[in-house]
């Protein structure tokens, strides 16, 4: 749980996974990008904190099972553990090891919830 810059073990199983990021937080648009092969999904921060992205990554390392939910900031994170915990999402994406989804506050309570989240790319 936690993305890179706060949880080293993430950071260690993106490389190995070959999950990237590009933060551009002094770009004339500031953004976040996060990478995985051939897709992506972009924050730009100055939507940042009503809106986060996350990316969730399962694969098999070493013997064993890896669950990584990787958010720019923690209501992402959080988002993804949410996802996560819905065994309607389990089975939607029953065959898939990587999603990217955004998480907006459309209510403007700081807060998730199940609804405010958008898986915007999966394999």
């Amino acid at each position: 749980m936690g993305g890179p810059a706060v949880n080293p073990v993430a950071d260690e199983f993106d490389t190995i996974f070959g999950i990237d990021y590009n933060n551009q937080p002094g770009a004339s648009i500031p953004f976040f990008e996060i990478y995985w092969r051939t897709h992506s999904i972009t924050l730009y921060l100055n939507n940042y904190p009503r809106e986060d992205i996350c990316i969730i990554y399962l694969d098999a390392h070493n013997g064993r099972n890896v669950l990584l939910v990787c958010g720019y900031g923690w209501r992402a994170t959080y988002a993804g553990s949410v996802l996560m915990g819905d065994p309607n999402v389990w089975q939607t994406f029953s065959n898939c090891h990587m999603l990217m989804i955004r998480w907006i506050d459309c209510n403007g309570d700081g807060l998730v919830q199940i609804n405010e989240i958008t898986v915007e790319q999966w394999e």
